[in-house]
């Protein structure tokens, strides 16, 4: 899913700007909504969410955030644009819990595996095999653990059962 206006929990899941008090579910809102497709090939993929009658009594922003999804070679490029379509500042979090569809006995093989380009920014802690169920953390039940974690959070990958 796609974090945005924020990235974490708020207290009481409220927020107060300009003086008014506004409800915003973890992660915020636009990981529960439909993006319409902008552009649609073989290898790129863009969708757009813009701001409506939902999202301004949750955030009083007029807004375009796009997500752009690459397959170059043998990687997977996302790409996030957040566009303010008002007149006023417009603080905002963006952030991404991406999750890879992919054959278990693969993964198990070595076949798979994430690299990110700047490590060092993620502050990623390499972790063999966990003494945690990382379901029960992330509440996703179609998912088995790769070897990283970082203080962003739990990586999984998703399987079919």
């Amino acid at each position: 899913p796609v974090l945005f206006p924020i990235v974490g929990k708020l207290k009481r899941s409220q927020t107060i700007i300009n003086g008014r008090t506004y409800e915003m579910p973890q992660h915020g809102f636009a990981r529960d909504m439909e993006f319409e497709p902008v552009t649609k090939l073989d290898n790129f993929h863009s969708y757009v969410l813009k701001s409506n009658k939902y999202t301004m009594v949750r955030y009083p922003y007029e807004f375009e955030l796009y997500n752009t999804y690459r397959q170059e070679d043998n990687k997977v490029i996302f790409m996030d644009k957040v566009i303010n379509a008002g007149n006023n500042n417009m603080p905002f979090a963006i952030g991404g819990h991406p999750a890879f569809k992919i054959d278990p006995d693969d993964l198990s093989k070595g076949n798979y595996y994430l690299e990110f380009e700047q490590e060092d920014e993620w502050n990623g802690l390499p972790i063999s095999t966990p003494p945690y169920t990382i379901c029960a953390k992330c509440k996703f039940d179609k998912c088995v653990p790769i070897d990283y974690v970082s203080k962003r959070g739990f990586h999984h990958i998703y399987k079919d059962n």
